[in-house]
């Protein structure tokens, strides 16, 4: 397992070198820039959460409690803590609607390099599984927000254990993106995604911890993703 996991990682980060080899870079800049949107808006969420809610927040306890500079800073942490959590989560179907969409002719540019040939679909069926992975991103959100709001007790070892589901979350996102090209129920892509567990966890941190990376994260962590787990789907070249 181990061994996948690592296999799906690598695929991750040498994306960009596979899409240089075959000359795919002119194709990313539409995805890029949608990325970037997403993320600034969800970033403007964070600063509201960590800082102005955070603060509304202080006002209101401070009325009844005198807190100490110490308890003021932990909670401050934990709401820049949850805010960057929250943000995570909300990316996944954000992403699916707005993002994905454009990685389209890249994923089309892909799979002729690999299979020689493009994986054709429908107008119809298209639409279909674009509403398909947005109900399940919203699924997987609420999923993720349920363990959030589960492991608080946890304290500190909560940051790991939010970092793996997230992680297999945005993997898992970009696996969907691939499988429902061949696939045409939710039934079938499922029975598909449980034979790539490992890969999808070692695709999903890589994508988790280059959307950590300032401008070029928020532009190509998605685009990588696919990239990665069409490659581990179909062959690598």
């Amino acid at each position: 397992m181990l061994s996948r996991l690592a296999a799906g990682f690598r695929a991750y980060f040498s994306s960009l070198g596979f899409l240089r080899k075959n000359n795919l870079l002119s194709h990313i800049f539409l995805p890029a820039l949608a990325g970037l949107l997403v993320v600034a808006l969800l970033g403007a969420c964070v600063i509201f959460f960590s800082g102005g809610l955070s603060e509304s927040i202080f006002l209101r306890l401070e009325q009844f409690h005198d807190l100490p500079d110490f308890v003021r800073t932990s909670l401050r942490l934990l709401f820049i803590f949850a805010g960057l959590v929250l943000t995570v989560i909300a990316y996944r179907p954000l992403s699916s609607m707005l993002v994905l969409p454009f990685i389209g002719p890249i994923l089309a540019q892909v799979e002729k390099v690999l299979l020689g040939k493009e994986i054709e679909t429908t107008v119809s069926r298209e639409i279909k599984n674009a509403m398909i992975g947005g109900w399940l991103g919203v699924q997987a959100s609420i999923a993720a927000l349920f363990i959030f709001v589960i492991t608080l007790p946890l304290g500190p070892v909560q940051a790991p254990v939010m970092f793996l589901v997230n992680s297999y979350i945005l993997g898992k996102s970009a696996f969907d993106f691939i499988f429902e090209k061949e696939t045409g129920s939710v039934a079938e892509r499922r029975a598909i995604t449980k034979k790539y567990r490992p890969e999808i966890l070692g695709v999903g941190i890589g994508f988790i911890l280059f959307l950590l990376v300032p401008i070029a994260g928020a532009a190509l962590a998605p685009i990588f993703a696919v990239v990665a787990a069409a490659r581990i789907r179909h062959g690598s070249n």
